[in-house]
């Protein structure tokens, strides 16, 4: 018995889904796929990430997951879902509470014990995944990425976090407001989905370091952007273990990120044991 899950949106909107759903799963003794294929990032998440200490079986290997969903001897929750080859599927959001599509289907879990062997599902954000961040682990090709680029940083730094693309954030006032405080540093790492921002503070005479790589067209979303799906997981990594990091931390940026990495903050061994 199985829970497909191809959550949508960014990290912690990932994050926030998978948590959500392993509830589900123990709740109806069911397996939870996780495939992050059909989302911004187009990963194949065991590639990246494996978890530890889950009450319930994962399967994020996307290879594993593709046999299972083909397999005709098994049964799919939403009789319209006749198609088998999981490349064929594509997932449409529509505006009824955060849910999706696949082709006309729309998405929901059964409210009622379900005999199915497969069900199908789609969504996107969903809560604070800081506690499902602790059980997360990286695997060797982002801890040595992480440490390459971190190691490039002096002991003592500051980090302004900035997201200005989907959600809006008035830097130029963030600065006006902690002009004295950013300038008592020598070195500023800005984590920001917004080239823009970095120029403008690089105008300030400031020492400004980012290692993200940007798409050509400004003010793209780095979700969506062409950008290669390891690229910009390896840049994410990096961006949420400097944050972590940082002597201290500005932002007055809004969404579910700037609250789980200031929650990371909050307590460091949620992320140090992560690198040792």
């Amino acid at each position: 018995m199985y829970l497909y899950l191809a959550p949508q949106g960014g990290f912690n909107d990932i994050l926030a889904r998978i948590q959500q759903e392993i509830e589900y799963c123990k709740k109806n003794n069911r397996i939870l796929l996780v495939d992050t294929t059909k989302g911004c990032y187009n990963i194949n998440f065991s590639d990246f990430f494996y978890f530890m200490n889950i009450p319930i079986k994962i399967i994020t290997d996307i290879d594993v997951i593709r046999k299972i969903i083909a397999d005709n001897t098994l049964t799919i929750y939403q009789k319209d879902i006749t198609d088998r080859n999981l490349d064929n599927w594509t997932f449409n959001f529509i505006c009824d509470g955060g849910l999706f599509r696949l082709n006309n289907t729309v998405l929901k879990l059964p409210t009622n014990p379900c005999s199915d062997d497969i069900i199908v599902y789609s969504r996107c954000g969903g809560g604070d995944p800081i506690s499902l961040f602790r059980n997360l682990y990286f695997k060797q090709n982002i801890i040595d990425h992480v440490k390459h680029e971190f190691n490039k940083l002096p002991n003592k730094y500051l980090c302004i976090q900035i997201r200005n693309t989907d959600y809006k954030c008035d830097y130029k006032s963030l600065y006006e407001s902690n002009k004295q405080l950013i300038h008592s540093y020598e070195t500023i790492y800005i984590a920001t989905d917004d080239k823009v921002s970095i120029d403008y503070f690089r105008s300030k005479n400031l020492n400004i370091i980012n290692f993200t790589e940007f798409p050509i067209i400004s003010g793209r979303s780095l979700h969506y952007s062409d950008i290669s799906a390891e690229t910009k997981i390896k840049n994410l990594i990096c961006d949420i273990y400097i944050i972590a990091m940082a002597d201290k931390l500005l932002s007055n940026s809004l969404g579910g990120f700037i609250n789980l990495v200031r929650n990371i903050r909050n307590d460091l061994s949620t992320i140090n044991d992560k690198f040792n």
